[in-house]
């Protein structure tokens, strides 16, 4: 080989190969593969949740005060949610666990994510009178 030769579209040729972003989906948001940052998956679920129609979620950002809560809090259908997101693989601490107990125990729904696709499950709860 001359070392200048490149298959067709590949990188050398400044071609990028075009992919689907729903990926079969119908909420535009891909799915998250690889080792990846939980802000990135916390990321792409707060797109999905805040696309629902009469959804609202918002990030909690980590500090001294709010140790343990979960990591999105939000509201649909009149009842609320709160959701810890992890990446694959990953373990809530005993404080999450305890706070999404609490939290549980008092009527909320409780989440702990890997990814959008756990949401989407999750939340489709909501019209199933899931819990």
């Amino acid at each position: 080989m001359d070392g200048g030769s490149a298959v067709a579209g590949g990188p050398s040729t400044g071609a990028r190969a075009r992919r689907s972003v729903s990926r079969g989906r119908q909420d535009g948001v891909r799915p998250v593969k690889g080792t990846v940052k939980e802000a990135v998956i916390t990321g792409k679920i707060l797109k999905y949740l805040n696309g629902l129609v009469g959804c609202y979620a918002r990030k909690v950002h980590g500090g001294f005060f709010s140790s343990g809560w979960p990591d999105v809090v939000g509201c649909y259908a009149g009842r609320s949610f709160l959701i810890e997101v992890k990446r694959p693989g990953g373990k809530t601490t005993s404080l999450q666990d305890q706070e999404l107990k609490r939290w549980g125990a008092a009527g909320a729904r409780t989440l702990v994510a890997y990814s959008v696709d756990d949401v989407v499950q999750f939340m489709a709860g909501y019209h199933e009178g899931g819990k």
